[in-house]
């Protein structure tokens, strides 16, 4: 089951992306989508998923993270802070096209972030790049070692009880 989040505004290059594979290759037919679009669902996007027959859901915004979270072996992002911060609560392997004009280049440096901690792979967010995402898929759904490390390794980017650190660290500093 993959999970595909485009973002609030959605991602064109993710979209196209996924099209690409649903329309020019087989993709395995147990396969499952829930594919947040943002304001960019599409026609296309909903025909390309239609015509590979595989089950999917496209949203334009998810209501209940938690659940889409909950339904995936896998999710494919961007790689803002709150994404990749939710990633790694919910301890889940990633696969990271960052936003290829992001200020200062931030959403590359949290996908490299992740990736060296064995966390998550990162791809260039390039429609050109479709059938890398594709292999990776297929190659992680038949490594589920490597899904099972990705998730711990996702699980301890951040510290367990980082916000506590962060309330005693703040109360610490306000005390004279």
């Amino acid at each position: 089951n993959i999970l595909i989040l485009g973002g609030s505004q959605g991602s064109k290059q993710i979209n196209e992306i996924l099209i690409n594979i649903l329309l020019t290759k087989r993709v395995p037919s147990h396969w499952s989508f829930i594919h947040q679009a943002g304001k960019l669902t599409s026609k296309d996007l909903k025909d390309a998923y239609i015509k590979s027959g595989n089950e999917f859901v496209i949203k334009e915004f998810l209501e209940n993270m938690a659940e889409a979270y909950q339904f995936c072996d896998v999710v494919i992002s961007r790689s803002g802070a709150m994404t990749v911060s939710e990633i790694c609560s919910v301890q889940k392997p990633s696969i990271l096209l960052p936003l290829p004009w992001s200020s200062e280049n931030h959403q590359y440096i949290n996908a490299e972030y992740l990736k060296n901690r064995g966390a998550a792979e990162i791809i260039h967010s390039d429609v050109s790049n479709y059938i890398q995402l594709l292999e990776l898929l297929i190659k992680l759904e038949s490594d589920h070692d490597k899904l099972n490390s990705m998730a711990y390794s996702a699980s301890k980017v951040f510290p367990k009880f980082a916000s506590k650190n962060i309330y005693k660290s703040i109360n610490e500093s306000l005390k004279i």
